[in-house]
């Protein structure tokens, strides 16, 4: 053929169809075209599955498309794609499988879209899960939303307009940064029924904080102090028990705190020991009993009663007190409390009289007859086993009266010894024998017939500063005598202050420091050793016990560690004393050890 293209090619006039109809090819393998000039025929189905590789610009399928059965599948009816499936859901694309991917998912600007569950996308970079057109969950920047498009903490949990849940890194939210469990308002000020804080447990109610729990207590009502605080206002119950029978009740008013029976009748409130055991009853008519219930006493009475009968009662109309032991009163009798060979006493102050009254032992709920053994009248005379006529008075053989010269008697067969006083002396007579004064029934004392005072053991004790022995009847000396009092003595260890007359110690050690006061003379001893002289020199200073006069004053010491020499000791001003070697030079030499003695008066 002189020319093998093909020319004047029309549009069809039907429609193709791409299983059957033909396209005209060269196939440039097939000698037989060159040397005949046959064509070949292929179809368009055939072309697109002979496999290989082919690149189109770009392709536009008006149908549904179908890839591997049901790998893609492109519905143009109803506008969805399907993965993994020829079946549509009510969405854009259904996908039967997992989906994995490495960008961001969903559209921005729009809401919870319509249907049963969605996530998207808003314009604030917020991603929402949307639950039958509303949305049910929000996660932004801020936190995690449930219930809320607008969360303001790191977790909250909305129902309506009151937060069930929220988790707070701020103090913004709940006053601090901590977990609220409960409905309840917006803002620090709107406390949750629980409130877990960074320090603190918070109960809360009505937007009020009831309880908290921290780290010192736990506080009702208060913010806690102790390991418990309860706060109420004045008259209110602020800790109530009940058995289902017996209630009682801690409250307090403006008086104080109280606790009180809500059973009444005979009820009692009692305090238990820690074995289980009862220590303290209040009876329902207020007698207390303290490790014993008290006995049936009498509705006029009122009594404290301790084991073994010991009690302290009173009449409610009279005004009077009874101590008693053994006994009680029931408001007919004085009965006895305890028996066998136990016996009963009583105190009683009435009508500005003391009585003492005793009873042998008796049996227990028996009535006790008291015979009044002491009585203290209203004038203040005192009678023993009488009713009282003096300032004491004994039945038996002492006997103390008035007069000009009153006087305590005291006789034992043919001795006789007695107190007296004549307006101008106390005198004790003993007559022929010694006087002994006597202390836990051992002689501490005894003033013999020749006036000599001796102690048995025990020291003479001044009372009072100034005060001493006076030897002015002794002999003074050919001097001028200024006082014959040796009123002090006192010996002991003190701390002197070391320093140096030129110069500053760095480090020195007081060994020891004793001193003896006798009088005006006061003795010292010192032992100090030098560690570190640091810039001392010239003398070395140590302060005294006592101020010294400006009399002559002087002691001496031995270098005892290094040297062995010895030194001289003086006064140093009112408060001081200073210390030299002998030929005049520095006792400062580091390893120097100085002992010494000064004497000197105050």
């Amino acid at each position: 053929m002189a020319d093998t293209k093909i020319t004047g090619l029309l549009s069809p006039q039907v429609t193709t169809n791409p299983a059957t109809d033909v396209l005209p090819i060269v196939n440039i393998a097939d000698t037989l075209m060159a040397s005949s000039g046959s064509t070949r025929k292929i179809t368009v189905n055939q072309l697109l599955g002979a496999g290989g590789t082919a690149t189109l610009a770009s392709a536009t399928i008006t149908g549904d498309l179908t890839v591997d059965t049901s790998t893609l599948y492109v519905s143009s009816s109803d506008d969805k794609v399907a993965i993994g499936t020829t079946s549509l859901s009510n969405e854009k694309l259904t996908v039967a499988g997992n989906i994995s991917a490495n960008a961001w998912l969903g559209r921005s600007n729009i809401s919870a879209p319509a249907g049963d569950c969605s996530i998207f996308r808003s314009a604030d970079n917020t991603l929402g899960f949307g639950i039958a057109s509303s949305t049910a969950m929000t996660l932004n920047s801020t936190g995690l939303g449930i219930g809320t498009a607008t969360p303001a903490a790191k977790l909250i949990v909305r129902d309506g307009t009151n937060r069930n849940f929220l988790v707070s890194s701020d103090a913004t939210q709940l006053g601090s940064a901590g977990i609220a469990i409960g409905g309840f308002t917006d803002g620090a000020a709107g406390y949750a029924p629980l409130s877990l804080l960074a320090s603190a447990m918070q109960f809360g109610i009505s937007g009020t904080t009831a309880m908290t729990l921290n780290a010192t207590g736990l506080g009702v009502g208060v913010s806690p102090t102790n390991k418990l605080n309860l706060a109420t206002s004045s008259g209110s119950c602020i800790a109530g028990m009940t058995n289902g029978t017996n209630s009682c009740r801690y409250a307090i008013d403006s008086t104080g705190p109280y606790i009180y029976s809500l059973t009444g009748g005979a009820q009692s409130l009692r305090v238990l020991a820690p074995t289980g055991s009862t220590v303290f009853t209040i009876d329902g008519s207020g007698n207390v009993g303290i490790g014993v219930t008290p006995s049936a006493w009498g509705s006029n009475y009122t009594a404290i009663e301790l084991t073994k009968g010991a009690c302290i009662w009173g009449a409610k109309n009279i005004p009077y007190t009874i101590v008693g032991a053994n006994v009680y009163n029931d408001a007919t009798n004085e009965k006895y409390v305890v028996s066998p060979n136990a016996a009963a006493t009583k105190y009683q102050q009435a009508a500005g009289v003391h009585t003492w009254s005793i009873a042998p032992s008796g049996t227990a709920g028996n009535a006790i007859t008291f015979t009044q053994a002491m009585t203290l009248d209203a004038s203040g005379n005192l009678g023993v086993g009488v009713t009282p006529s003096y300032k004491l008075d004994v039945a038996g053989t002492v006997r103390i009266g008035g007069g000009v010269n009153p006087s305590m008697r005291l006789e034992t067969g043919t001795n006789t010894g007695f107190i007296d006083y004549n307006n101008t002396r106390l005198a004790l007579h003993a007559g022929s024998l010694p006087i002994d004064f006597v202390a836990g029934n051992t002689v501490k004392m005894t003033l013999d017939t020749s006036g000599n005072l001796s102690l048995a053991n025990g020291n003479v004790v001044m009372t009072t500063s100034g005060k001493g022995i006076d030897f002015s009847a002794t002999t003074s000396g050919s001097g001028t005598m200024t006082s014959e009092l040796l009123n002090d003595y006192e010996e002991g260890t003190f701390t002197p202050t070391i320093a140096a007359a030129s110069g500053t110690p760095t480090t020195t050690t007081v060994n020891s420091a004793v001193y003896t006061k006798i009088g005006r003379i006061v003795v010292v001893q010192i032992d100090i050793s030098i560690i570190n002289k640091g810039t001392a020199s010239s003398s070395l200073i140590f302060s005294l016990p006592f101020n010294q006069t400006a009399a002559i004053n002087t002691g001496a010491f031995r270098e005892t560690s290094v040297t062995g020499f010895m030194g001289v000791l003086g006064r140093n001003g009112t408060t001081d004393a200073f210390a030299s070697m002998y030929d005049n030079t520095t006792p400062w030499v580091n390893g120097y050890r100085i002992a010494g003695t000064y004497t000197y008066y105050v």
